[in-house]
C-alpha cells in the first residue's frame, strides 16, 4: 500500500499490548501503534505526530509494560524467587529468606520456567541477567574500577 499511496499514513489501533505485535506492526510499515488504553486526551496529539513522522514506540502503553518481566507475566513473588535464584541460593535457602515452604518455592520455580519458556535454573538466571532483573556483579566491579589510576589498578592486581 505504501508503494502505491506513499502519502497515506497508517495507524494501528489495538488492544494487544505485546512487544511482538507492536514490532510486527511497525516493521510492516505502520506509522504508529496506538493502544486502546491510551488516554483520550493523548489520542489526537498521537495521531498528529504520526502524520508528521513515524512513531517508533507504542502510544498509550502503561509504565508497567516497559519491563520484560511484566510482559512475561511474572508475579511479585516470582520475581523475588528469581532474584534469590540469581543470587545463587538453593531452594531451601530461598524458602528461608522469603519465609516460604520449600514446596512453594518449587511451585514458583515451575511457574517461572513456564512463563519465561526456559527449562532449568541456569536458563532462568541467564534470563534474569540478560533482561536487567538483577545486576551483573562483574559489571559493577569493572565500573567501580573505571577512572582509577593505572598504578592503583596494578597494585590491586598484585594482591
Amino acid at each position: 500500500m505504501r508503494q502505491r499511496f506513499p502519502w497515506v499514513r497508517t495507524v494501528v489501533l489495538s488492544a494487544v499490548d505485546s512487544e511482538r505485535a507492536i514490532e510486527a506492526a511497525l516493521a510492516a510499515g505502520a506509522d504508529a501503534y496506538v493502544l486502546k488504553s491510551v488516554e483520550p486526551a493523548s489520542l489526537a496529539p498521537a495521531l498528529r505526530q504520526a502524520m508528521e513522522k513515524p512513531v517508533a514506540r507504542a502510544i498509550g502503553r502503561s509504565d508497567e509494560h516497559l519491563h520484560p518481566w511484566a510482559e512475561a507475566g511474572l508475579s511479585e513473588r516470582e520475581l523475588d524467587v528469581l532474584r534469590e535464584l540469581a543470587n545463587g541460593k538453593s531452594n531451601t535457602e530461598i524458602a528461608h529468606t522469603l519465609w516460604l515452604a520449600e514446596q512453594t518455592v518449587k511451585f514458583h520455580l515451575t511457574n517461572i520456567y513456564r512463563k519465561l519458556d526456559v527449562r532449568c535454573r541456569t536458563q532462568a538466571v541467564h534470563w534474569a541477567y540478560s533482561h536487567g532483573l538483577v545486576e551483573d556483579p562483574f559489571e559493577k566491579l569493572s565500573e567501580s574500577r573505571e577512572g582509577l589510576p593505572e598504578r592503583a589498578l596494578a597494585l590491586d592486581q598484585k594482591h
